[in-house]
């Protein structure tokens, strides 16, 4: 999958669990937080878009995301996040 169209899809699945991402100087950080009672995904405007969308799945892939439909391809990629996440 083209790394624009997985970063779109990644995004459109944020949207569905009420993550809000947002784009900002950052340092080159990325963070996930809770801010007055609303997820916040938090992504450096400087990445690239394979870095953006790296970072994107990395903090989806740390919430509960089982039971929420997303293509195939989408499922694969935060399921590797996940798995490089728990053998760390």
């Amino acid at each position: 999958m083209d790394d624009t169209v997985l970063l779109d899809e990644l995004e459109q699945l944020a949207r569905g669990l009420e993550v809000e991402v947002r784009y900002e100087p950052a340092g080159g950080r990325v963070g996930y937080c809770i801010l007055r009672n609303k997820q916040v995904a938090v992504i450096d405007e400087r990445l690239t878009i394979p870095q953006r969308a790296a970072a994107l799945a990395q903090i989806l892939a740390s919430l509960d995301i089982e039971d929420v439909y997303m293509p195939p391809a989408v499922r694969e990629v935060l399921e590797s996040y996940r798995q490089s996440c728990q053998s760390s």
